[in-house]
């Protein structure tokens, strides 16, 4: 129970003072606690503690203990366990970074109280006489007071950056580069790299908010000049007045659509009419935002990040130029093929513009070679002949009152043995079960001589390619529905194909679909392998997905609870790659022995990992885990929800109008109404009928 102390009193004021020995004794329960702030995301304090739990829970016990929305404490038993947090930072939640700071006497626990913040941050080209503890330091200090190094850098695992944890000052900007002295008369410049930079506010100098937010800012608003477009007076014969206001207004309104209705009181060969009394112009212009896909394009774009997968030697780059990719092939059999002709469905009206975008890019890169100087083979393209149309599906612009649009998922499956009709049956139903536009198969068996009749006996108008070049079994066989999007491998080997995606809204992103060797030691080459393209992808959204054939974490295995030299090395891989598992539903086990009793056996040996861009792009993607059905390994997909910009005013639903007379006919006449879908969206297809009839 608590206990009375007399206040003390001072100006006729009481006022509350603990003794000095008490507060020592206070502070002394939390000495070795960390504040931790989750920017960008409101996520309860259990969620949290599970998940930091996997990751921290093997240095040492700790709890956390909830500020506020957003803000933890986090309050370890040993100082060894919150240096070694503090040491192989940066971390994250889902995605969202998770701001670490030591907690001290005075500290604020909310952004709004921070002036200065912990922020990681990349050093590129630092020379290696500066690779050093003070060296580092002194580089370091010039974007604010150094605080430690994560481990890559202290062991000088990788030189090509260093990762330093610098507290910055909300008052100054974030330099792009450091100006190094050399001592001899020269400089360099020192790259600096953000990976996550912090809203901050130079006017209130904290990081609660940026300048564009701040209450104190004076908020300058471009308000456009109203252009009257006034009545021609019956005098001005040639209505100078009128065409100047014309020719003003298609300036300002050239860079979107225009309309101009009215009467202009003269004939477009000057002959004027009788004047009339009140005959107003009328001017309407669409959305800006409302671009529609381009019908005629030749290259989706080569970019600088296909170009620098060619320096890595022991694999096959596919050049950016070439868009599609099925298998790889002798020399001797690259003569031209009359399979090598793409066709895509243009039934489906919204998607017509997208079509004849996929049929150009096909058309470009029909019979197109690329060299492989490593292994003296060559690219074709093998499409399809006839592309199934698809007229049921949602066009592009189509935008509802929701703020989030949820697109087609990729999915990833481990099938081992596709030459059994039987299983082809079962993951064509699956497909077309849970529209997937995007499909990755996984230990397929299936020999590069029968792999089309396979593929086209599950989805006879899909595109499709395979590393059976690298893999005479065709460890993977991806399909895509090319009127929904276009695939581009760029980067294929034994364990994995890295491609690029062209969403219909000409977004593009990179997915990486992995399928393990069962060896450690071969799977170093595929870490390898990760942070290389994780270098070239660092600057758009990549997700990657698969079969890693390995946990990483100790209870993600139903018997063995024993960190392994494997998991060890998956997770380093992970951090150099600085990459994070996505959010996920479903089974927590992705692969069982297929046996029952206690021989039985489950692991998490499927995920899916998104990089930085990912998160800020698809922050509310998640990965959901289905039942394994004819394989022992689940399903995996990926649901993409990305933010997109609301259309029209909310609705709002009036109490008084259920009092009409005529209320309760409405809503018997629009429920008789027949729709088809899943029951949710049947309910919803006939409340939207409803809200148009009410309005």
């Amino acid at each position: 129970s608590l206990e009375f102390f007399e206040p003390q009193i001072v100006d006729g004021v009481k006022r509350a003072r603990l003794p000095p020995e008490e507060v020592a004794k206070g502070a002394k329960l939390w000495e070795f606690s960390l504040v931790a702030y989750l920017v960008g995301k409101r996520l309860p304090g259990r969620s949290v503690k599970d998940i930091l739990a996997k990751i921290w829970g093997k240095v040492g016990r700790f709890s956390i203990h909830i500020v506020e929305n957003g803000v933890f404490i986090v309050k370890f038993e040993q100082g060894q366990a919150r240096y070694w947090v503090l040491d192989n930072g940066p971390w994250d939640v889902w995605g969202y970074h998770l701001v670490l700071r030591k907690w001290s006497l005075g500290m604020p626990l909310n952004l709004g109280g921070c002036k200065t913040l912990p922020v990681w941050v990349k050093l590129m080209g630092v020379p290696l006489q500066y690779w050093t503890k003070i060296g580092l330091s002194y580089i370091a200090s010039v974007l604010g007071r150094p605080l430690y190094m994560d481990t890559s850098t202290t062991n000088r695992y990788a030189l090509s950056y260093a990762r330093v944890c610098v507290e910055m000052d909300a008052s100054i900007s974030f330099p792009p580069y450091i100006t190094l002295d050399l001592g001899d008369g020269n400089t360099m410049e020192i790259g600096v790299e953000y990976p996550w930079r912090p809203a901050s506010c130079s006017l209130c100098q904290v990081f609660e908010h940026s300048n564009r937010n701040c209450p104190r800012a004076t908020n300058r608003v471009w308000m456009p000049k109203l252009d009257v477009l006034a009545l021609r007076k019956p005098e001005d014969a040639e209505g100078q007045s009128l065409w100047a206001d014309l020719i003003h207004c298609a300036n300002r309104f050239r860079n979107v659509p225009w309309l101009v209705l009215g009467d202009f009181n003269v004939t477009r060969k000057g002959i004027l009419k009788t004047p009339k009394v009140a005959a107003a112009p009328v001017t309407t212009a669409s959305t800006p935002n409302e671009t529609p896909l381009s019908t005629s394009v030749a290259n989706p774009g080569a970019t600088d990040v296909d170009a620098g997968l060619s320096h890595h030697p022991q694999h096959s780059p596919i050049d950016g130029d070439s868009l599609s990719f099925i298998s790889l092939v002798p020399e001797t059999q690259c003569a031209p093929s009359p399979k090598a002709t793409a066709k895509v469905s243009t039934s489906s009206s919204w998607s017509d513009d997208f079509a004849a975008k996929a049929e150009a890019l096909a058309r470009v890169v029909e019979n197109q070679e690329v060299f492989n100087s490593a292994l003296s083979q060559r690219v074709v393209v093998n499409t399809p002949l006839s592309p199934r149309s698809r007229t049921d599906s949602p066009g592009p612009n189509d935008q509802g009152s929701s703020r989030k649009k949820k697109k087609k998922g990729q999915l990833v499956w481990n099938v081992s043995g596709l030459n059994i009709p039987s299983k082809r049956r079962e993951v064509a139903h699956f497909i077309f079960t849970n529209k997937i536009s995007l499909f990755a198969l996984l230990e397929t068996k299936v020999r590069e001589s029968i792999v089309e009749h396979v593929v086209k006996s599950i989805c006879r108008d899909w595109h499709f390619c395979s590393n059976h070049n690298f893999s005479l079994s065709g460890r993977i066989v991806i399909m895509w529905d090319s009127s929904q999007l276009i695939f581009v491998p760029v980067f294929v080997n034994d364990q994995a194909i890295h491609g690029r995606i062209i969403l219909p809204n000409s977004q593009k992103i990179y997915v990486s679909f992995i399928y393990g060797l069962c060896a450690s030691s071969g799977r170093k080459q595929l870490w390898e392998d990760i942070i290389f393209c994780s270098n070239r992808f660092k600057k758009s959204p990549w997700t990657l997905l698969g079969d890693f054939n390995v946990t990483r974490f100790s209870d993600e295995h139903s018997h063995n609870h024993r960190v392994t030299k494997a998991m060890q090395d998956f997770n380093l891989a992970i951090r150099s790659a600085e990459l994070e598992d996505l959010k996920s539903t479903g089974l927590n086990f992705t692969w069982n022995n297929m046996r029952s009793g206690p021989n039985a056996i489950s692991k998490k040996l499927d995920r899916a990992l998104g990089n930085w861009q990912w998160f800020k792009h698809f922050g509310d993607s998640y990965a959901h885990t289905y039942n394994p059905g004819i394989s022992d390994h689940s399903p995996l997909s990926i649901q993409l929800m990305q933010q997109v910009q609301s259309s029209g005013r909310p609705f709002k639903f009036l109490n008084y109008w259920a009092e009409h007379p005529y209320f309760m006919k409405i809503v018997r006449q629009e429920w008789d109404n027949s729709y088809e879908g899943s029951p949710l969206r049947r309910i919803q297809l006939k409340l939207k009928s409803f809200k148009s009839q009410l309005r």
